[in-house]
């Protein structure tokens, strides 16, 4: 069987609820969601040092996958129950994990980095977009939006964790700045 359907190829697509238009709400949050995972997916290649990290990423894969088969299928329930406020306490959970090994943060700092940081901190901007995204679609529950969100959290805080595992220095804003002004 084809993977090619030809069914949008009129600019409409099948969701549980029926045909919709391509360029709706929506898809564009099923999109960005899908662009996210993507984006995870480079992280979950990256990351090296610490195979637990890795997994913890698969499982934020998992959920996006769920979060947009629920929002594919917005008037039905899922086959398999999944405690998605479970999941961000999770990643709350995960979050303060690795904050308790990282310097206390009291600048803005660069994005970027080496063993999978830089790729943390693009998701981290996809996420966000993906979260203004899920908000316009007013599709879904409060506890998705606050996944999302929390997300964000946790990518930057693994970027960081993933700097400070391979040794590379955070760069603060405020003295590269310093130094931009001394020249």
């Amino acid at each position: 069987m084809p993977i090619y359907t030809r069914t949008g190829d009129s600019g409409s697509t099948q969701l549980g609820k029926g045909r919709i238009f391509k360029g709706s709400s929506e898809i564009q949050a099923l999109g960005v969601l899908d662009e996210l995972d993507a984006a995870i997916g480079i992280v979950a290649a990256k990351i090296t040092g610490d195979t637990s990290k890795c997994d913890f990423v698969h499982r934020v894969q998992a959920m996006l996958y769920v979060i947009r088969t629920l929002m594919h299928n917005a008037d039905s329930k899922p086959s398999s129950e999944i405690d998605v406020e479970t999941e961000v306490k999770l990643l709350e959970k995960e979050i303060d994990r690795m904050d308790e090994e990282l310097p206390t943060l009291t600048d803005f700092i660069l994005q970027g980095g080496g063993g999978g940081a830089a790729e943390c901190h693009f998701a981290r901007c996809v996420c966000r977009r993906a979260e203004q995204v899920l908000w316009n679609t007013n599709n879904g529950s409060q506890v998705y939006y606050t996944y999302v969100n929390r997300l964000s959290d946790y990518l930057f805080t693994l970027a960081r964790y993933l700097n400070n595992l391979h040794g590379t220095k955070e760069v603060c804003v405020k003295n590269l700045l310093k130094k931009i002004q001394e020249k």
